[in-house]
C-alpha cells in the first residue's frame, strides 16, 4: 500500500509540474502574440501616415493634416504598449537581441525633449 501511495503521489507531482510548464508556455506565447500584434498595428499606422504625404492641393493637405493629427494618439498608445510589453517580459526572462534593440529605440525616442 505504501508503494502504491508513493507512486501515486509521484505521478500527481509530475502532472502538476507538466501542467505548470504548459501554463508558463501559454503565458509566454500570449506575450509574444501581443507584441507581434502591436508591432503590426504600429507598422500599419506608419504606412497609413506615410500615405498622407504628398498632397496636390491645399484642401487635400488640410484634410491629410487632420487625419495625421488623429493618428498621433493611437501611435503613442501603441508605442507605450510595446514599451510596457518589452519592459515586462513574463517570468523576468531576458530580452532577445532584437527585443532589446527595440526597447532601446523606444527609450531613446521617448527621452528626447
Amino acid at each position: 500500500m505504501k508503494l502504491f501511495l508513493s507512486i501515486f503521489f509521484a505521478i500527481l507531482a509530475a502532472a502538476a509540474v507538466i501542467g505548470a510548464a504548459l501554463l508558463a508556455k501559454e503565458r509566454l506565447d500570449n506575450w509574444k502574440l501581443e507584441l507581434q500584434s502591436c508591432n503590426a498595428r504600429g507598422e500599419m499606422l506608419l504606412a497609413k501616415s506615410q500615405s498622407l504625404i504628398g498632397a496636390t492641393s491645399v484642401a487635400e493637405a488640410e484634410a491629410n493634416a487632420k487625419l495625421a493629427a488623429a493618428l498621433v494618439p493611437e501611435g503613442k498608445a501603441i508605442d507605450a504598449r510595446i514599451r510596457y510589453l518589452l519592459e515586462h517580459k513574463p517570468f523576468g526572462l531576458p530580452l532577445t537581441a532584437s527585443e532589446q534593440r527595440q526597447l532601446d529605440e523606444y527609450k531613446r525616442s521617448t527621452s528626447k525633449p
